[in-house]
């Protein structure tokens, strides 16, 4: 039987997600400052951007407000709003402790060695 290839997910900050990117696997971080149960959609912020997130595949996940997280998953159209992308998450990690700043900086800098 052969299995379903998940590909691998771009590390990607929010400013970063624009609707060209639907249906990329991506990998982001930020604040969680909302979560609504009943719909399963969380909103992640980070640097004044947010990007809301279907938690439907992860359902079991106790989500805490006002954490950090690191959502993996594909990058969607969303069907209710003004077209912006909503990720379908598959993985979900708390990561409260990890300085974002800093892991900011890392990724500026590895950007900027792959694109040179």
């Amino acid at each position: 039987m052969e299995g379903v290839v998940v590909p691998s997910a771009r590390i990607v900050g929010l400013e970063e997600v624009h609707p060209a990117m639907q249906n990329q696997s991506v990998r982001v971080f930020g604040r969680l400052v909302e979560f609504d149960p009943s719909s399963q959609i969380a909103v992640l912020n980070h640097q004044g951007h947010s990007l809301r997130v279907n938690t439907e595949l992860i359902a079991g996940v106790v989500l805490k407000s006002d954490s950090q997280y690191q959502f993996i998953g594909e990058l969607r159209g969303a069907e209710d709003t003004d077209g912006s992308l909503v990720l379908e998450a598959r993985v979900c990690r708390l990561v409260d402790g990890i300085d974002l700043e800093l892991f900011q900086q890392a990724l500026q800098l590895r950007n900027q060695f792959l694109q040179g």
